[in-house]
Order: C-alpha cells, then sequence, then structure tokens
C-alpha cells in the first residue's frame, strides 16, 4: 500500500497507529504498508478494512496486490497471480497449481496422482510436485524454448558449480531464484551434457562436467629420401 499524507489531515504517527490497528506493517521502499491475506479470508474484505481504517484520517492511499508464489509456473516466468475478489488465497493457488498441471499433461506426463492430492490436501500435493519436476526434470526441459533470459540462467547455474557439485538448495541460496527455476536450468544442462547429477547418500548433487581431454598430438617424423 501506497499512503499520501496532508498537512491538512492527521499526523503520520496517527496514521501508522491506524494502520497497525489493521495488522499493517510499515515497510521502507516502494511501498509504505504490507498487510497480508490469509489463507482463509478473501481480499474483498480486507481492501474493506483498509478503507475503513484511514477513512477520516485526511490520507490517500493505493493498493497493490500480489501472491508469493514459489512453486512457479512451469515456465519459470514470474508473472503477476490473478485474484478475483471473492476468492481466498488458497483457491486462487489451486487455480495456479492446476494450470501447471494442465501443462505437463500436454507434454504427455502423466499427472493423475498429482490431480488426485491437489484435490485433496494441498501440502502433500506441493512435496509431491517437487519430486515429479525432479524426475521429470530433462523431459520438461527439453520440451521448453531456449530463450535468451534461460541462456542467462544456465550460465550463471553453470558457473557455481564444479567437479565436487552442489545441491538444488545451495544453488537456490546462491541465486536466489525459485527451486523450480533452478531444477529446470538444471534439466538443460544435463541434457546437453554439461551438468551430471550424482546420489550421495540421500542428497542429490549437481556436478559440473570436466570438458574433454585434448587430443595427443604425436610428432610427425618426415624421412629425408636422400638418406
Amino acid at each position: 500500500m501506497r499512503v499520501v499524507l496532508s498537512s491538512d489531515g492527521e499526523s503520520p504517527k496517527q496514521v501508522i497507529e491506524r494502520m497497525m490497528r489493521i495488522g499493517a506493517t510499515p515497510v521502507v521502499g516502494d511501498y509504505d504498508f504490507e498487510l497480508s491475506v490469509g489463507e482463509e479470508e478473501r481480499l474483498f474484505d480486507k481492501l474493506e478494512e483498509v478503507h475503513s481504517a484511514l477513512k477520516g484520517s485526511g490520507a490517500w492511499y493505493s493498493l497493490s496486490s500480489r501472491m508469493d508464489f514459489h512453486e512457479s509456473s512451469v515456465d519459470n516466468e514470474r508473472k503477476p497471480a490473478v485474484q478475483y475478489l471473492g476468492q481466498t488465497p488458497i483457491e486462487t493457488k489451486k487455480q495456479l497449481y492446476k494450470a501447471k498441471l494442465d501443462r505437463w499433461k500436454e507434454m504427455g506426463l502423466d499427472v493423475s496422482e498429482l490431480e488426485r492430492l491437489l484435490d485433496q490436501d494441498i501440502d502433500k500435493f506441493k512435496a509431491a510436485s517437487k519430486k515429479f519436476l525432479r524426475a521429470n526434470l530433462v523431459q520438461i526441459a527439453e520440451v521448453k524454448d531456449k530463450r535468451h533470459p534461460e541462456n542467462l540462467t544456465d550460465g550463471e547455474i553453470l558457473a557455481l558449480l564444479d567437479e565436487n557439485g552442489r545441491t538444488i538448495q545451495q544453488i537456490v541460496a546462491s541465486t536466489g531464484y525459485f527451486e523450480d527455476k533452478v531444477t529446470l536450468s538444471l534439466g538443460r544442462l544435463i541434457s546437453a551434457g554439461s551438468v551430471r547429477m550424482e546420489t550421495r547418500g540421500s542428497k542429490e548433487f549437481y556436478c559440473l562436467m570436466p570438458p574433454p581431454a585434448p587430443p595427443i598430438r604425436k610428432t610427425r617424423v618426415v624421412r629425408n629420401p636422400e638418406r
């Protein structure tokens, strides 16, 4: 939320106190306040709370909504999630997950078990979908177009790796990318023969494939026909 104060209205301290009473957090940066919407709450109701809280303060406000949707779409583009005012966040998340499953079905993957989990238990679905993505990462990565931003991502991740390897969690921590994006990038790098996966105990490590050794050049002996 952005809030514009007026010299004819209440002081900044009073406005902040109004917002904090409805659970808003003052922040510094592009926005002035953040307010979370619970899984079972409607965005429409939260907007009403904001309006009522600031009514009579003399302040003007503008709002921007977003979802921190860490299980990004299979295209790995951070597109804004559309949330309808009458929906709860969990309903919107289910729509996004359903769109991901539809995309995987178009690739010829069997997602029937994931569809069942999505209807029954969204937490189990999230865990299962991560395992499914890793199990099929090469096939999914091969379907995707090689666009320029993906080349940059692959290059950045490849530069982090060595022959000892790193886990996906270590790569995520180093790059700040979503886990899905890292996983798909590794799939492309495995397909290209640049990276190999190695299991050590219960962990998966992604190791840099060393370049092939240069061919050994043999000294050519030139005989002098006159001798």
